[in-house]
Order: structure tokens, then C-alpha cells, then sequence
């Protein structure tokens, strides 16, 4: 793409004028030189329908995402790093007991059941000191209650619908929107549900988890804001994250040389019937690598969240009107033959080489980017390690698994 449009191309999107970037000086010129102008969202109806009326983290406009934003970093900043890791740690247990008895019964494991309910975990605890029981069937509980939802409006989120961009179309989609709008409910009132237990028994002085410290933030104002940016933790923590390793399990099945280099290098480094943890992660570069390699050529955000120019401005000699939606070819930056070696090839060891930190940008880049990254990066280190540490991949019949992903804004 990049060869053919060149760093920037224009398109119109249905109603809205579209620039997708594919060059990093210039991703870095609007994301990071001209945040302040390009700071804001475009408003789809699904991202409202979503959000609120923008009244999250992830769509909302800039004052109210500056107030979030400072809500939430203060809320991790109190939240202790040692906590969060420990529960990083206990759910690594929890996930790699599930997958013995399945190694035990010689049954096929099934990935996206057990890694959704892994991440989803980790975040419940951050957020509202729970999770969900391992033995706790998919028709059960709070498995039934969240995880289709979940996944139904994460994937609507990154697929879209034309009405999003053909606002002539808008009347035709009304039942499309109901039945989105019906998914999210049932996420905000789960969340509901846990604000109103938590808000009844907060501590001022003994805030319990990430919840606690966004109320005692908000001084219990903005009970919308705090639902709606709880969502977001459920949703990009989870689906994300359980991708992530999906895909990574993906990679080790169908490279079997990668993964018992790997292999050897946890032996070493960590020893055997030992768990792995963060703090091995600066003597394991291998394995390092690996994760950076597979969040290259699968970055479950693609094309990132799009921006929207508030100001006519000039980017790179290019004229960007006001209005304009501005896409990050996430994708493209991290598979640019001019900048990567043989790019549609699994190689973990190129980022020993160089780390091309500039151009691999699955968590975005600037002020806006994911406000949870390190936590995200902790998790997937401690949890692919521990899978590699603890199990040999390989597919059902010894063959290679197709790998082709679902296209969307998101990566299946």
C-alpha cells in the first residue's frame, strides 16, 4: 500500500474526508508535533452509542478526556505496581492449572475460551478486586452475562457500519443500532451494578482497586464517565490482550524452531519447574522479541482509533481541512518492505538486530496512546512465558494452522 499511495493518501470514507498515513515522520507530526489539533475523535453513531454521548475515555472530546485521562493515571499512580503484578502472576497459575487438565486428558485446548477469561480476570481485579472462576461455565454467571457482549461490541467497534459514514443510510440501520445498543447495556449495567456496590461500601482512606480511586477522583460526580470508562478497561483490556496471546500460540504452533529457541532460553534463564516473571524479561531478548514480533505483523488495532483535525493546519506540505479523520496505518508502518526485511515472515530475530521501536506502534503513539500499555506488556510477557515454560504447541494434527486474519479496525 505504502508503495503504491505513497505516505499519505486521501479517501472519502461515505460523508467523511479521510487521510491515512503511512509514513512515521508525518504519523509522528500529527500524533505527537500537532496533538493539541488532532487531539479529538469523529463522532460515528456506533462510537456513541458506545461511549454515551462520549462520555469515556477512548471516544470522548478533549476536555472530558483530559479529566479522565488525569482521573485514571492518578488512579494507577495510587494503585500499587506490586499489587497489580501479583495478580498478574495468580491468574498466570490459574490459567496454566486449566490447561493441564486438558494436557492431562490429551483434549485440544481451546484458546479463545480460557485467554478471554485470563485477561478479563486481570482486569476485574484491577478494577473491582473480582474474577470469574475458572470451573464457571460459559452459560454461567458472569461468563454469560459478559463475554458474548464483549465481544459482540468490540468487533462491531472495529468492523463499523456504513451508517457510521453515509448518513443518508442512517434511517435503513435503526434496528442495526438498537441491537448494538442492546449489547452495550448489558455491559453498563454490569458495570453499574458493580459502581453502585462499590460507591455503598468505599473507603475513603482504604480505596480496594481502580474503581475505588476513580470515584474518590471524581468526588462522586460524573457516574456516566466512570461506567463508560470502566467499559473501555473491560473491552481493550480483555479482547486485546486474550488476541494477543491467541496469536502468539498461533505463531509458536506453527514455528516449532522459534518456539523451542525459546524454549531453551526461559530453561536457562528462569530454570526448570520455575515461574517465569517480569523480572527476568531483561535477560530473555529472544523472548522478547518474539512478543514484539508478533504484535508487528498482528496489532489487534490495525488502523488504531482515528482523529479528527480541529483546525485547517498543513502536514508535511499536505493541506489537511478542518474536520478531516485522520487513520495511523498501524499495519502498514509495521509491514513496510522499505523498512523491514522480508516483512510477511515470522522473525523474531530482527528486533535483536534493531529494535525498530519508531515504526512498531501497536499501542499508538503520543498523549492519547493506551493508558494502560505497561500493564498490558507485564501481562503478556508473564503469560507467554509461562505457557512456553509449561507446554509444547502444536496443532491437532501436526499441520500448519491457516493464519489469515478477519480485517477489521481490529485484528481476529
Amino acid at each position: 500500500m505504502i508503495k503504491t499511495y505513497g505516505p499519505i493518501f486521501r479517501i472519502w470514507m461515505g460523508d467523511h474526508y479521510t487521510l491515512v498515513i503511512n509514513d512515521i515522520s508525518l504519523v509522528k507530526e500529527v500524533w505527537v508535533k500537532n496533538f493539541d489539533n488532532f487531539v479529538n475523535r469523529p463522532h460515528p453513531a456506533s462510537f456513541e452509542i458506545y461511549s454515551g454521548n462520549f462520555q469515556d475515555l477512548a471516544f470522548s472530546d478533549e476536555a472530558l478526556w483530559r479529566r479522565s485521562r488525569h482521573m485514571v493515571s492518578a488512579a494507577f499512580t495510587k494503585t500499587k505496581l506490586k499489587t497489580i503484578i501479583k495478580q498478574l502472576d495468580h491468574q498466570t497459575s490459574l490459567l496454566i492449572e486449566a490447561m493441564k487438565k486438558y494436557q492431562v486428558e490429551k483434549k485440544p485446548f481451546y484458546c479463545k475460551k480460557y485467554f478471554s477469561r485470563f485477561a478479563l480476570n486481570i482486569i476485574f481485579n484491577v478494577l473491582f478486586s473480582e474474577e470469574i472462576p475458572y470451573d464457571e461455565g460459559l452459560d454461567d454467571g458472569k461468563m454469560a452475562r459478559l463475554t458474548e457482549p464483549i465481544h459482540i461490541v468490540f468487533k462491531k467497534l472495529g468492523a463499523g457500519s456504513i451508517d457510521d459514514y453515509v448518513s443518508l443510510l442512517s434511517p435503513m440501520f435503526y434496528f442495526n443500532r438498537r441491537h448494538f445498543n442492546s449489547e452495550v447495556m448489558k455491559v453498563k449495567q454490569f458495570m453499574r451494578e458493580i459502581y453502585d456496590e462499590h460507591l455503598s461500601t468505599l473507603d475513603k482512606e482504604n480505596p480496594r482497586d481502580l474503581l475505588d480511586q476513580m470515584i474518590i477522583e471524581s468526588d462522586g460526580n460524573s457516574v456516566d464517565n466512570i461506567l463508560h470508562v470502566g467499559m473501555d478497561f473491560m473491552l481493550a483490556g480483555s479482547d486485546s490482550s486474550a488476541g494477543t496471546v491467541e496469536w502468539f500460540c498461533l505463531f509458536m504452533t506453527n514455528n516449532q524452531d522459534v518456539q523451542e529457541k525459546a524454549y531453551d532460553e526461559l530453561q536457562s534463564v528462569v530454570g526448570r519447574g520455575n515461574r517465569a516473571e517480569t523480572k527476568h524479561r531483561v535477560n530473555t531478548p529472544y523472548m522478547n522479541a518474539i512478543i514484539k514480533e508478533v504484535m508487528r505483523m498482528r496489532p489487534i488495532g490495525p488502523l488504531g482509533i482515528p482523529r479528527q483535525a480541529k483546525e485547517d493546519c498543513s502536514i508535511g506540505g499536505y493541506f489537511v481541512p478542518k474536520g478531516t479523520q485522520m487513520i495511523m496505518n498501524i499495519y502498514g508502518l509495521s509491514n513496510d518492505d522499505q523498512c523491514w526485511v522480508d516483512p510477511l515472515q515470522f522473525q523474531p530475530e530482527r528486533f535483536l538486530i534493531d529494535t525498530h521501536t519508531d515504526r512498531c506502534l501497536p499501542f499508538g503513539i503520543g498523549n492519547r496512546n493506551c493508558v494502560g500499555q505497561n500493564m498490558a506488556l507485564d501481562e503478556l510477557y508473564i503469560a507467554c512465558t509461562n505457557i512456553l515454560m509449561n507446554f509444547h504447541l502444536r496443532s491437532v494434527d501436526n499441520k500448519q494452522i491457516d493464519d489469515t486474519e478477519i480485517n477489521n479496525l481490529n485484528h481476529y
